[in-house]
């Protein structure tokens, strides 16, 4: 396992994927408010990985 993910929460750009999930801008834009606010981080294992932070 990754350094940057291990023993946090975090799923794969991949898993908001799929046949019935689209990366529409309306989630485009979710994902960016919460990096905004600080609830998630994004880094690059391979694939893009959200990382869900705790809130302060």
């Amino acid at each position: 396992m990754h350094e940057a993910v291990k023993g946090k929460h975090f799923f794969l750009e991949t898993d908001m994927k799929g046949p019935s999930l689209k990366l529409d801008n309306t989630r485009k834009a979710i994902l960016t408010v919460l990096r905004h606010l600080g609830r998630v981080s994004e880094t690059r294992i391979g694939h893009r990985v959200i990382i869900l932070l705790k809130p302060h």
